[in-house]
């Protein structure tokens, strides 16, 4: 890669974007290139002590200094933690405009087979903006855009299960971003305390931090490198930095 690319990592929560990609989105900053972190939400329902209104501020000051330490530009969107199925028409045509927008050559996102009801809905709204972003005739705020050479999804080992029938087609060595990846999610202090407490889809995160350092690791041992961030292709390769392994 020559000129500047720009990655647009969609994610329905914060931290979601420094878990799924973080070590990769370090790794395309490091080497000059734009990454922009897309939340559609604020994360109003990761709380069991707070209001919507004082977590969603929370977590929003904890994305903004998790993106400063990747080197990532943070934004929003202004739809509701755990609503975004029934507002399906108004984030989708959100993301097109903000894919124009923002004018990625690569985007990376949720797993539209996901457990999450937001993540699952944001990986498959994804991929039908990525379609509709490049069609001159379906109108937002910004003109069309259709320069996306690669679009991947995130693909965490605790998502291999039978709701997921997919394999890894890509991995990315962030053995030299890894630490950038764990202290960016140490930002998540909100998110650490409740997944401790609150069981039901997280009742396995029991240290954050530390597991998302022994799957960087155990996809590393598997793919062969130190650390290893997976994906599941849905088109292209987008760079060396997403090489394509045939393990």
């Amino acid at each position: 890669m020559n000129k500047q690319q720009t990655l647009l990592v969609i994610a329905a929560h914060p931290d979601d974007a420094e878990g799924g990609a973080g070590g990769t989105a370090a790794k395309y900053v490091r080497a000059g290139h734009k990454v922009v972190f897309l939340m559609v939400t604020k994360g109003e329902a990761g709380t069991i002590e707070h209001t919507s209104e004082e977590i969603a501020r929370i977590r929003v000051e904890e994305e903004r200094r998790a993106s400063a330490i990747l080197g990532a530009e943070p934004k929003f969107l202004d739809f509701k933690d755990g609503e975004v199925f029934n507002h399906m028409p108004e984030v989708r045509m959100a993301l097109v405009d903000t894919i124009r927008e923002v004018k990625p050559d690569i985007i990376i996102t949720h797993h539209p087979y996901e457990l999450h009801p937001d993540e699952w809905v944001v990986g498959r709204l994804s991929v039908d903006a990525f379609t509709l972003a490049g069609l001159p005739n379906i109108k937002t705020q910004h003109k069309s855009w259709d320069e996306v050479k690669g679009f991947f999804m995130y693909a965490d080992p605790h998502r291999f299960n039978v709701l997921v029938p997919q394999k890894v087609t890509h991995v990315v060595d962030i053995t030299e971003t890894i630490e950038l990846k764990l202290k960016a999610l140490e930002e998540f202090k909100s998110q650490q305390e409740f997944m401790a407490k609150h069981g039901a889809y997280d009742a396995y995160m029991t240290d954050f931090v530390r597991q998302q350092r022994a799957k960087a690791e155990a996809v590393g041992a598997i793919w062969g490198c130190e650390y290893g961030e997976p994906f599941v292709a849905l088109r292209g390769i987008a760079s060396p930095f997403l090489p394509l392994s045939e393990k």
